[in-house]
């Protein structure tokens, strides 16, 4: 993880991260999760309110930052 801001605000957390030699947006905004590379179409809203949709959406996540 590169950064880590959260904005009381909005109640929200963004998060830039790199994986890979690739940087990613993140924000979560409970229970949304969105995943984004600059020049390369965003995820999407992802639904994290259990632990059941986090395991569900984890190979989606993976996948799409590989």
């Amino acid at each position: 993880m590169k950064d880590i801001n959260f904005d009381s605000v909005r109640k929200e957390y963004k998060i830039m991260l790199e994986y890979k030699g690739k940087m990613f947006r993140v924000s979560i905004e409970y229970p949304s999760f969105y995943l984004s590379e600059k020049g390369v179409r965003t995820l999407g809203s992802l639904n994290i309110s259990s632990r059941k949709d986090f395991e569900r959406n984890k190979l989606l996540i993976m996948n799409y930052m590989s």
